[in-house]
């Protein structure tokens, strides 16, 4: 038994673009020269300049919606902007994707396992724009229209290239998927060596894992959900704080042994090397489409950038 991950597939939706300054890159390296030291990585996608390309998009179109008669985005677009619009249900950032399915299901470090315990921390989401006008279509599509012009290519951009994005995350979601329960009973029957046995039938189930691990546990934060009034055709949702999780002394001692355990038993090894495998495999599946996007991104990025630098001197 895994922790339970919720993993969520993300989904792009085109009126989703937004702002914030891009990465300044060199647009005459290849992945081959720019990651020879890396053959096979992720980094091949780039993830920051696309996460910066939609952030430029979304507040150029959140601008446009208050133009049009929706000031409820003017309203949120700053807090929007400090998150660089990744609280939306709709996000391109991959950064945070790829990096939450590698994470190993045993801990990643021991400060890892301290922090955290056998519980689940609520992220921070920004105030949001709910919209049940039925005229807001039209204002949409006008918006997308108008922020193509200034940013001529990022539509593209941001429906292919995130679209590919996705398709890299599927090869390491499916290492994920796979049944790690033989190297988790591994990691359990060495924690029970060292005087942290699971209880099969205990009571005290951590939420996360669906398992008794034996000693005390902290209290899992309730999830908010934004509140949205059903007779409001648009409104703010405001923000929600997160709330984190912390776990008892004991419940610390006993993760800490789980990710030491996870290293002494080669279940940490296993997954490391199934992560490792995935991400060749799914730069070498996409090679061609990897490079022939990258001096795309990397001129649009730069673009961006020089725009949004030259719109805040004005």
């Amino acid at each position: 038994m895994v922790p339970i991950r919720a993993i969520a597939v993300l989904v792009f939706i085109v009126m989703c673009v937004v702002g914030c300054a891009a990465v300044e890159s060199s647009d005459d390296q290849d992945i081959s020269t720019q990651e020879s030291h890396d053959q096979g990585s992720l980094k091949a996608y780039l993830s920051q300049e696309v996460l910066s390309i939609n952030a430029a998009v979304m507040e150029a179109t959140y601008q446009c919606y208050g133009r049009h008669g929706y000031p409820q985005f003017i309203e949120v677009l700053e807090a929007q902007k400090i998150s660089q619009f990744t609280t939306l249900p709709s996000t391109s950032d991959f950064t945070s994707v790829f990096a939450e399915l590698k994470r190993e299901p045993w801990f990643e470090s021991e400060d890892d396992a301290r922090t955290r315990g056998y519980g689940r921390s609520t992220p921070d989401v920004a105030a949001s724009v709910y919209v049940r006008d039925a005229s807001f279509r039209d204002v949409a599509g006008v918006c997308a229209s108008d922020v193509e012009e200034i940013y001529p290519g990022s539509a593209a951009a941001l429906g292919d290239y995130v679209a590919l994005g996705h398709r890299l995350a599927q090869f390491l979601q499916a290492v994920t998927d796979r049944n790690w329960d033989e190297e988790t009973q591994k990691v359990l029957a060495c924690m029970a060596g060292k005087n942290f046995p699971v209880i099969p039938d205990g009571l005290n189930r951590s939420p996360t894992w669906d398992m008794d691990f034996g000693v005390p546990l902290g209290s899992e934060p309730e999830l908010d959900f934004p509140k949205v009034q059903s007779d409001e055709p648009v409104q703010i949702s405001p923000a929600i704080p997160g709330k984190p999780y912390k776990p008892t002394p004991q419940e610390a001692e006993s993760a800490v042994t789980m990710y030491l355990c996870s290293i002494e038993t080669g279940a940490r090894m296993t997954w490391t090397k199934a992560m490792t495998e995935a991400e060749g495999s799914a730069v070498e599946a996409n090679r061609t489409e990897l490079e022939a996007w990258r001096p795309k991104i990397l001129a649009l990025a730069v673009s961006i950038s020089e725009k949004t630098k030259t719109n805040r001197l004005l």
